[in-house]
């Protein structure tokens, strides 16, 4: 469900200082490892820069072979936020997302939100944070927004994540 990129070693191809932020590309090429999971040929590049008040993460996927190549990539924002804290989130969305509507010491979100690429939340005693996708090329790939946190009883509960997604979850499988 959750891929095979997050369990390689990507390559660092590129570190710099440009108009302010500090940038990080790195890189996931097709090999013998990747083919037995996503046998297609490949180049994922995912560049972080961080600036004043600014995070933006970038990731270019690139086909570099003759058949169509089936992906669904998604980004894992979490949120550190105290267990008591988490009912007391501000958001303007996802549409139909409701802070109060859920238990979050027993039965927490994990739930698809259509995304309207740009969701606020303001997070309780560590500021505002803007989940945002920009349009390439005047399009928009992120159509979903899974949100969801562990219950109490998890000892990594004090988390909650936004996380856009082209797709809902396991979608090329579907």
């Amino acid at each position: 469900i959750h891929g095979f990129g997050r369990n390689l070693p990507w390559t660092v191809i590129a570190g710099q200082d440009i108009e302010g932020a500090t940038q990080l590309s790195i890189q996931l090429t097709s090999s013998d490892a990747t083919r037995p999971s996503y046998p297609y040929e490949f180049t994922f590049t995912a560049t972080i820069a961080v600036g004043a008040g600014t995070l933006t993460f970038t990731l270019v996927m690139e086909n570099r072979g003759d058949e169509a190549m089936p992906i669904a990539p998604g980004f894992h924002p979490y949120f550190s936020v105290a267990q008591q804290d988490k009912s007391q989130i501000v958001t303007d969305g996802p549409p139909g997302f409701d802070v109060k509507a859920f238990d979050w010491e027993n039965n927490p979100p994990n739930n698809p939100y259509l995304f309207p690429h740009r969701v606020t939340l303001q997070i309780p005693y560590h500021g505002t944070v803007v989940v945002e996708e920009l349009p390439v090329e005047g399009a928009y790939a992120l159509a979903n927004m899974q949100v969801w946190s562990e219950p109490v009883t998890k000892p990594d509960c004090a988390f909650v994540c936004f996380e856009p997604t082209v797709g809902s979850e396991d979608a090329l499988n579907r």
